[in-house]
């Protein structure tokens, strides 16, 4: 008892140490730096859900909807404002970490797993702390990782049920969802496939309509994939998209071939597992769809859930970077896998070359190049190295599948690290911005870890070689020096150094509730007391391109159902864009127009826009600046 008890206490403190140092360095960047129109997108749909409004029906939701119940909850416990958003992110990171920690427990020792733990939060949350949903599908992805991991372990239909639920819960979030429950539906199928119960024998004649419909299932996969990225199909996407998912499903056609499962007990294997599965997951999108039933509104949801993002992959897209970065990031994880297979192999020496050489370079570009080509070359190198990883290893992991014959269990550990990577790894599609690779970065660093010690059970924990210890310090280091450093706006571009004491905040925008830089709290309190000397409460405005924070942050309320002006605009001619545009100042007759001249997604508005507003309103101000954001048109009794 006392040895169980010393089992669990060295497997704890761990835990509450790396709880307590994540939980201080979040805190101390929680309030700090801002997107505007994604910051905008969040505070308006939270409070129009906290109005009484339903997403997709009474405005167009940019996700699922289920994140601005979330936010709205949020905002009525801590006032309504940017920071009450953040808060919710914040406990959901917090929450995060212990499902980063027990899974590298189960492979490494409890110190090595908290190290692997820092590791996955300097790359994720801190890098950019806006509450955007694909950071609650990363610690759902995270959890579901645990939970199939466990499932493995006894085959217990508990940890399908909690899959199922947490994949759910991700899919009324974010649609993105689907990719952790595509590989939870793999990982039942392959474990299915290698798992052999003892009263059934070892061999089963296999028959060819097994082999038939895993190969249908693996094609079927790749396909979909190809389907969904088929607007931007090139080599980058089939190398970094396509790829992984292909590997996974070679995965799961070489088991069926290793193992041999008759059609007839595969079917029976797979039903019962999948549908407890299925109906977990159905579950919580049922009780979200409750709303959309009672209002006549399903048809709203299906439209604002799974038409309307397809208008993303026009207007909200971004390459992947060039597939020259995959050549460092190749080898480098070449002779990390064989330093830790091969005892021939001077571990020290890699350790130590592979230590001095990061150091030195990150220390001589970060204290002594600080700003230069040079800085930012490593900076770019770095982080590309490390994000083009996927493809090379799930390669690996296929590798080590393959051609070296492990146990079932171990098959099916390496499969779904194979499965989770390659799938949540779509999420950087269709707007691959370096901040993408982050929301799925955890997950490709723990799968790294299963890839180098799947052979360890949890009741054998080797301590990683120095090798190890040296990469897991690099990574950590670039991204506290470097990552959590680096402005969002050149995330994974060009690092842009944003000292915290730049940021200031202000009392005159009560939403805000962050700290931003000194340009922006300028051009928004401009903005925000020019509307409110103006109006009066029952008065309309109007504030378009892109520009959801105007409003929220001038408490003042969108007349529209648009959120993003791109998702009613898309497809238009520039006439067609131009009579919108006049409709809507017709529509709602508008006391103050707030005419954003640098919107990221929609086109600039038509010429003729800015001139008739001059026609309808007889004053117009710009906000300060050298290049104007924006420019507010109203009525001057006295001019």
């Amino acid at each position: 008892m006392h040895s169980s008890k010393y089992k669990s206490l060295k497997l704890a403190l761990p835990l509450i140490c790396v709880m307590v140092i994540s939980g201080s360095y979040l805190y101390g960047k929680l309030a700090y730096e801002w997107i505007p129109h994604d910051e905008g997108l969040l505070g308006q749909s939270a409070h129009r859900v906290l109005n009484g409004e339903l997403p997709h029906h009474d405005f167009q939701e940019a996700y699922t909807g289920g994140l601005s119940y979330l936010h709205a909850a949020s905002m009525s416990a801590f006032g309504v404002s940017l920071y009450s958003i953040r808060l919710c992110l914040f406990i959901t990171a917090l929450l995060t970490i212990p499902a980063w920690y027990l899974i590298a427990a189960r492979f490494l020792t409890p110190i090595a797993a908290a190290t692997t733990s820092l590791v996955c939060l300097t790359w994720s949350f801190p890098n950019y702390l806006a509450a955007l949903p694909t950071w609650y599908t990363l610690a759902l992805a995270s959890w579901t990782l645990f939970a199939l991991l466990k499932y493995g372990d006894s085959l217990a239909w508990k940890w399908l049920a909690i899959a199922g639920l947490l994949c759910g819960i991700s899919i009324c979030i974010k649609i993105v969802g689907l990719y952790p429950l595509a590989a939870t539906l793999l990982c039942i199928i392959f474990r299915q496939l290698n798992y052999q119960d003892e009263q059934e024998g070892t061999a089963v004649d296999a028959s060819k309509s097994t082999k038939l419909l895993v190969a249908a299932m693996g094609l079927a996969l790749v396909g979909l994939v190809a389907l969904l990225i088929k607007h931007h199909l090139g080599i980058n996407e089939c190398l970094m998209l396509v790829l992984p998912v292909a590997i996974t499903s070679i995965l799961l056609i070489h088991e069926e071939g290793t193992s041999a499962v008759d059609l007839r007990v595969f079917t029976v294997r797979c039903v019962k597992p999948l549908l407890i599965t299925l109906g977990c997951t159905a579950v919580p999108i049922l009780v979200f769809l409750i709303p959309y039933l009672t209002h006549r509104a399903v048809g709203d949801f299906i439209h604002g859930v799974l038409i309307l993002p397809q208008q993303r992959l026009w207007h909200a897209e971004m390459a992947l970077p060039p597939i020259f970065y995959i050549l460092p990031c190749a080898l480098s994880l070449f002779c990390f896998y064989k330093s830790n297979r091969n005892s021939n192999l001077d571990d020290r020496l890699l350790a130590a070359g592979l230590g001095i050489v990061g150091s030195l370079l990150f220390l001589i570009a970060y204290f002594i190049f600080p700003g230069t080509d040079f800085a930012n070359s490593v900076y770019v190198w770095t982080f590309h190295s490390i994000r083009m990883i996927v493809p090379a290893l799930c390669g690996l992991l296929a590798f080590q599948v393959i051609k070296h014959g492990k146990t079932s269990n171990q098959r099916y550990i390496l499969f779904v690290g194979c499965a989770m990577t390659s799938l949540t790894s779509l999420v950087q599609y269709p707007y691959s911005f370096g901040i993408y690779f982050c929301y799925i970065a955890p997950i490709v660093l723990i799968t790294a870890n299963v890839l180098l010690h799947a052979e360890s059970g949890t009741t054998s924990r080797p301590s990683p070689n120095k090798t190890w210890w040296a990469t897991q310090t690099l990574l950590l280091v670039f991204g506290v020096l470097w990552l959590n450093t680096s402005h969002i706006r050149g995330f994974g571009v060009e690092h842009i150094p944003t000292p915290l004491a730049r940021y200031t905040q202000s009392d005159e925008i009560p939403r805000l509730g962050l700290a931003v830089h000194p340009t922006d709290i300028a051009e928004y309190k401009f903005v925000r007391t020019l509307i409110n000397s103006l109006t009066a409460d029952n008065d309309s405005i109007l504030a378009f391109p892109d520009c959801p924070e105007v409003y929220f942050l001038s408490e003042k309320s969108n007349p529209t159902v648009v959120i993003y002006d791109f998702f009613a605009t898309a497809g238009m001619t520039a006439d067609e864009t131009e009579d919108y545009y006049i409709g809507l100042l017709d529509e709602h007759q508008p006391a103050v127009v707030v005419l954003n001249r640098v919107p990221e997604f929609s086109s600039r508005v038509p010429v003729l826009i800015p001139r008739i507003l001059s026609s309808r309103y007889n004053k117009s101000a710009s906000s300060p600046g050298r290049q104007p954001r924006f420019t507010v048109y109203f009525h001057d009794p006295e001019f």
